[in-house]
């Protein structure tokens, strides 16, 4: 959990006047199994989290299988799971996990997703970008159980 981000997020929130807005320092998959009623959620986005790029790492990256299932628990049918990296290991691993999910499908063709209009361009793809790594997107679709 990145606590200045928290920071951040709740002084930019209020400088804009955000009213409606709620976070939670937590693990992603604790919040979105434990903290939210099941099918609440329309849509999620996991937009550059942490590649832990080192191979002795990598178990630790939120996009795996048991990932697929809890945000598949969240989300409604119908609901959209948008996701992005600059790390083209990770995006093949998260286009992998969740093209094998029953819960998803894809709501894109060919190889990868386009650039989701309603996305921040953030400091970590600012950077990808500065250092010549490709932006990879993905989104899928919950289907009905």
């Amino acid at each position: 959990m990145f606590t200045a981000g928290l920071a951040r997020t709740m002084l930019d929130a209020h400088r804009e006047g955000v009213k409606n807005l709620r976070l939670v320092e937590a693990n992603a998959p604790e919040a979105l199994e434990h903290l939210l009623p099941a099918e609440s959620v329309d849509e999620l986005w996991v937009f550059f989290p942490d590649p832990w790029h080192k191979n002795k790492h990598t178990k630790r990256r939120l996009v795996a299988p048991d990932f697929a299932r809890i945000a598949a628990r969240a989300i409604r049918p119908g609901g959209t799971l948008r996701l992005a990296t600059d790390w083209q290991d990770y995006a093949d691993q998260m286009r992998d996990v969740l093209d094998e999910a029953p819960a998803f499908e894809r709501a894109f063709t060919g190889e990868w997703a386009e650039r989701f209009e309603g996305r921040v361009l953030t400091a970590f793809e600012r950077k990808g970008l500065r250092v010549g790594r490709d932006i990879r997107d993905l989104t899928y679709t919950r289907v009905s159980p």
